[in-house]
């Protein structure tokens, strides 16, 4: 559980006071190569193209951008990453006004496309197993205890409130014996439990680090309770024919990036420390309790498609389930792993 594998780190830590170089490992067998457009050597900062990608927070479930960034994958495709915190529908939005090149929320792009049809495609999958934890309150030390208690959630029809709902429900929890309120983005989540408001909340893995630290309990992982498409990139259907190799490019220095996290440890927790102010000890704890959710294949799992879909179909009332080819197009991920 990693309440018991953080725990000394973050006693250590609190006695005290309370993305650097390297090399990419060889693609593993059947995962995608991400080497194949990149240039010999680095493109001056001069010619760099921009990209433009938009995540809905900073979290380390996200941070092979912050190690692609620091190893200078992008540069490796003569790119330069501009990431940015935005809510997903205004990234939806961009997206489809070619004001951004990728989002990375995916549970939200999903919901998009079967609500309205909207010309965005899913095209990689960078986890199957979502970074929450379930943080309850002080004096919370189970998840029962929460049976006709508040319970701090993000948005309607959004991944973590789904994963939330499933969470609780998988600890013997039905919808009807708690009260789910909506506060917003993890500061919003967290001054809910800090406040009173509610009991127990669900956090990005490094956002909880401090609530863990100033003695609030960690009541369930939901990596590993619940299976679902766990970020990744999403692109609009226009850009995806129109600036193809630009797309690839950028895919080609995530996926690096994302397979320096999962295999590289050494390498990714220094940055990612850096990247979130956390200590070392912490980010690596961390790292492996991300670990089984990462996607060797860029791809959905069946079980977290299965997951994403039957939830879908029940919150957007839809007569049947979604296809995978109208949420998916794994064409450039084919391309770079010469399955095309």
């Amino acid at each position: 559980m990693i309440r018991e594998r953080l725990a000394p780190a973050l006693m250590a830590a609190m006695t005290l006071l309370a993305s650097c170089g390297g090399t990419a490992s060889a693609p593993a067998s059947g995962s995608p190569s991400a080497a194949q457009p990149a240039a010999s050597a680095r493109t001056s900062a001069a010619n760099l193209q921009t990209m433009k990608i938009a995540i809905p927070n900073k979290g380390l479930g996200l941070g092979w951008l912050d190690v692609a960034q620091a190893l200078g994958y992008f540069e490796r495709q003569g790119l330069r990453a501009e990431v940015t915190a935005m809510p997903p529908a205004t990234s939806i939005a961009a997206l489809q006004a070619g004001e951004l090149d990728y989002m990375t929320s995916t549970g939200s792009a999903t919901r998009a496309i079967l609500s309205g049809n909207v010309p965005i495609r899913i095209v990689y999958i960078a986890a199957n197993r979502p970074g929450f934890l379930l943080v309850g309150a002080k004096g919370i030390t189970d998840v029962s205890q929460l049976r006709g208690k508040v319970v701090a959630g993000y948005a309607p029809q959004n991944t973590v409130n789904a994963v939330l709902v499933e969470l609780l429900r998988r600890r013997g929890l039905d919808p009807s014996q708690y009260t789910l309120v909506n506060a917003g983005a993890d500061d919003g989540r967290g001054a809910a439990i800090v406040n009173g408001v509610a009991s127990a909340t669900i956090f990005e893995v490094g956002s909880a680090v401090p609530f863990i630290k100033q003695g609030y309990p960690v009541l369930a992982n939901a990596a590993e309770q619940v299976e679902v498409p766990f970020t990744g990139l999403i692109a609009s259907t226009a850009a995806l024919q129109a600036k193809r190799d630009f797309m690839k490019r950028g895919m080609a220095a995530v996926i690096e990036g994302q397979r320096t996290m999962r295999t590289q440890k050494d390498q990714a927790v220094p940055i990612l420390a850096k990247a979130f102010d956390l200590g070392a000890d912490d980010v690596a704890r961390i790292l492996d309790e991300l670990q089984p959710g990462w996607s060797t294949d860029g791809r959905p799992s069946a079980e977290a498609i299965k997951f994403e879909f039957q939830q879908d179909m029940q919150d957007m009332k839809l007569s049947s389930l979604p296809r995978e080819d109208q949420i998916y197009d794994f064409s450039l991920l084919d391309e770079l792993s010469g399955k095309a």
